[in-house]
């Protein structure tokens, strides 16, 4: 059988052609819907302050937020980040099955009692639910630089997204 392979290289493309073809029926087959969420609940805290540095915003409001929003219950943990533009975020994380909205709440009372302490100038904390990630989302980038082309790839992925969904 192996030699075969090697002489004949047209029933190598044959099999993998095949074994391709049962693998995206395979995937399509699939019953995602019936998969559990594994993606942990995640809140978002985001924080204004026009014309303040990074280094500014981090020392003047992001610690005492954290500071205030660490041990939230079913927190498990957080990430904040700052740009020179006078915006923060805060992204806390809780343990999978916990719900989302009780998750926003108490971190919104927390934010809600660090903001007499935070300087006056800003819009404040707002605290929002974030939904989940989906990495398993497939992508595609399609690129072109000559106009007949460009209509032709269009037509392609609009051809392409329509047999997807």
């Amino acid at each position: 059988m192996f030699t075969q392979i090697l002489h004949r290289p047209a029933l190598a493309i044959v099999i993998s052609i095949i074994l391709l073809f049962l693998g995206v029926l395979g995937i399509k087959t699939l019953p995602i819907a019936q998969f559990p969420n594994i993606a942990p609940p995640t809140v978002q805290v985001s924080i204004a302050y026009p014309g303040a540095s990074a280094n500014v915003l981090v020392d003047a409001v992001l610690i005492p937020l954290e500071q205030s929003i660490n041990g939230v219950q079913n927190m498990r943990y957080m990430v904040s980040s700052a740009t020179s533009a006078g915006e923060a975020t805060i992204l806390i994380y809780f343990e999978p099955g916990t719900v989302p909205k009780i998750n926003v709440v108490n971190v919104q009372n927390r934010v809600n009692i660090m903001l007499s302490r935070l300087p006056p100038r800003g819009d404040g904390g707002t605290a929002s639910d974030r939904p989940p990630r989906r990495s398993s989302t497939p992508r595609l980038s399609v690129r072109s630089s000559s106009s007949g082309t460009r209509r032709r790839l269009v037509r392609a992925v609009s051809r392409m997204n329509s047999s997807i969904v």
